[in-house]
């Protein structure tokens, strides 16, 4: 029998590290709305070059530190096709940001959360697309649910959650331009951040700003809320990539879930942003989806156990 890895969610302590970890990537990715609120006097467009900025430095400090990761960082530069992929992957999220830091900054938290509810539906279908991925019945099923509760709000209201469709749009190209350049979450954030370097310095010296001088801002606080903006941004997806390494894909499936449960009830109960009743009936339809995509796999694995196996007495048996 050859010796095969125990998932990490049953190894005890790696597993408990790994389940705190993720939690602490997901819960601040899911309260990150507080922190851009505080910038609202900045522009979205300058606070994502100072994002883009503050996160290369802060990385790239991190990738300076470790030899293995240096390592990583020279056989990935040797490999034009996956850089030119994690450039391009650095320009989708570069909008991305853009998109969900005018959100929060203008009142439309929920529909930031509808965005991430999304994300993961659209993900996989950009991957049965895309790359032919062969999807269960049920993830089909919840992919059909979550666009009819988006169909549902756009016949009643008669305006499209543009953000949130722009927002999930993004990631899910996000996320399959990542699987085609096949780096590690570090080496794939240095690039991608790189890519947004250049354009982010330009803007930020050749434009003004009302809060101060071109570059920062007026006092210490602005300032400091901008370089900040890095490590917030970086810290959660080393926290992210430490979790993969110590738990299965079921489980951080389900713990990414966190992320826009918490944008939500920010934006009902804290911002009280209007959420009436094809709201809750756009939400319930995507929720429902949601949970059919999460039991999807559990599914799968008790069809398979009811299925009767093959005999193994003749050639190849155990």
């Amino acid at each position: 029998m050859s010796a095969r890895a125990i998932p990490a969610d049953a190894t005890g302590q790696a597993g408990r590290r790994g389940l705190l970890v993720g939690f602490i990537a997901f819960l601040s990715w899911g309260l990150v709305p507080l922190y851009w609120r505080l910038l609202g006097e900045v522009s979205s467009v300058r606070i994502v070059c100072h994002r883009a900025v503050w996160c290369f430095a802060f990385i790239a400090l991190v990738v300076a530190a470790s030899a293995t990761q240096r390592d990583q960082l020279r056989a990935a530069l040797r490999q034009p096709r996956a850089v030119w992929l994690c450039a391009l992957a650095g320009w989708l999220i570069g909008i991305n940001w853009l998109v969900f830091i005018w959100a929060v900054n203008h009142e439309r938290v929920l529909q930031s959360s509808l965005g991430y509810y999304l994300s993961p539906l659209v993900t996989v279908a950009l991957g049965a697309v895309a790359l032919h991925e062969r999807l269960p019945r049920l993830r089909w099923i919840a992919v059909a649910c979550a666009g009819t509760g988006v169909i549902l709000k756009v016949v009643a209201s008669g305006e499209a959650p543009t953000i949130a469709l722009a927002l999930c749009g993004t990631w899910g190209c996000y996320a399959l331009v990542k699987r085609f350049a096949g780096l590690d979450t570090i080496t794939g954030l240095v690039i991608e951040s790189a890519a947004l370097l250049p354009p982010a310095i330009l803007l930020l010296a050749a434009t003004t700003d009302p809060t101060g001088p071109p570059f920062l801002g007026a006092g210490w606080t602005i300032p400091l809320l901008l370089v900040g903006g890095g490590p917030l941004t970086a810290l959660p997806l080393l926290c992210y990539a430490y979790a993969t390494r110590r738990l299965t894909l079921a489980t951080l499936g389900l713990m990414q879930y966190l992320t826009p449960t918490m944008t939500f009830l920010l934006g009902v109960f804290l911002y009280r942003e209007p959420f009436g009743r094809i709201d809750f009936v756009m939400f319930a339809f995507i929720w429902v989806g949601l949970t059919l995509y999460s039991l999807a796999p559990i599914w799968s694995r008790r069809a398979a156990a009811a299925t009767p196996s093959p005999s193994t007495d003749g050639p190849g048996g155990a």
